[in-house]
């Protein structure tokens, strides 16, 4: 049973995974986290009560609430390209070492931006079910999606950002 302490666990383990990942310059702790993120979400969609007491209305507020958070990753990479693209090309090659060096792989680094991307798709959805009016079982999973998606975006964003800012530290 998920009791109250499960959540600040969950917390200072993500942070521990931040952490360790930087020091030990390793992605293995992100791939781990992810992992966890998985079952984590897993564990909650098999359980009978997990959307007991939540109306559709519920869901798509929350829904929304979750891509507008998502959302904020879009500009955030679109300045990021935009610099890369406007780099002279010692300052690329400089960046394309510096991420050599902190060990993010393309695919990594773009990651937090498709996934953002995927989930502000519209995808329509009946809201409920018109014979038990229960919020229907895409609403359901795009209710998954979407959570189980911030947390990966945020979470690998993060560790980028802390590879990439161990390794810049280490190099002064």
């Amino acid at each position: 049973m998920i009791s109250g302490w499960t959540y600040p666990i969950a917390f200072v383990l993500s942070l521990a995974a931040l952490l360790l990942g930087g020091v030990y310059e390793t992605n293995i702790f992100a791939y781990l986290a992810i992992m966890a993120f998985f079952i984590w979400d897993l564990y909650y969609i098999v359980r009978p009560d997990f959307f007991s007491g939540r109306d559709a209305n519920q869901l798509i507020s929350q829904v929304i609430t979750a891509r507008t958070y998502i959302s904020y990753f879009i500009p955030i990479y679109g300045i990021i390209l935009s610099l890369l693209f406007t780099m002279k090309s010692e300052q690329l090659t400089a960046f394309i070492n510096m991420m050599s060096r902190s060990g993010i792989y393309p695919a990594l680094l773009l990651a937090p931006f498709l996934l953002s991307a995927i989930a502000l798709l519209l995808f329509p959805v009946q809201m409920t079910d018109r014979q038990t009016n229960e919020p229907t079982k895409a609403l359901k999973a795009l209710f998954i999606m979407c959570f189980f998606f911030e947390k990966v975006i945020v979470f690998v964003f993060a560790h980028i950002v802390f590879r990439v800012s161990y390794i810049a530290m280490e190099s002064m």
